[in-house]
């Protein structure tokens, strides 16, 4: 069993007097924005300053990230340019093959064909 400190429950804390029906709090936090003013201008100079530093790092990370973008894109097409030169060979090489082939068997058969008569002549003698 867990003992109850004491606690006391406050109720509406925060003090109204803000405008448009805002609290103090929410005053303070939300500056008032007048409708010919940019948003800019309402904000205090360590926010403006804060947001300039967010902004700038945002902008150097978007930089770093287009710099590794291309790094990754060229690589990507010099591989496609170095696998569609590999593709023109092996094509190559494997016409020359099935030709030198051809060219073999023909070899061949021709072959088969010329011993053919000469084993009948030696037959018949």
């Amino acid at each position: 069993m867990m003992t109850r400190h004491n606690t006391l429950q406050l109720e509406n804390t925060v003090m109204l007097g803000g405008h448009g029906g805002m609290d103090s709090f929410a005053a303070f936090i939300f500056p008032k924005h007048t409708d010919n003013a940019e948003p800019s201008s309402t904000q205090t100079p360590i926010i403006a300053k804060k947001n300039e530093k967010h902004d700038s790092h945002k902008i150097e990370e978007l930089k770093m990230s287009y710099e590794a973008l291309k790094t990754h894109l060229k690589a990507a097409f010099d591989d496609i340019e170095r696998l569609t030169h590999e593709n023109s060979e092996l094509r190559i090489q494997r016409e020359t093959n099935t030709i030198q082939e051809q060219n073999e068997s023909s070899l061949l058969t021709n072959s088969d064909e010329e011993e053919d008569p000469d084993t009948e002549l030696e037959a018949t003698l």
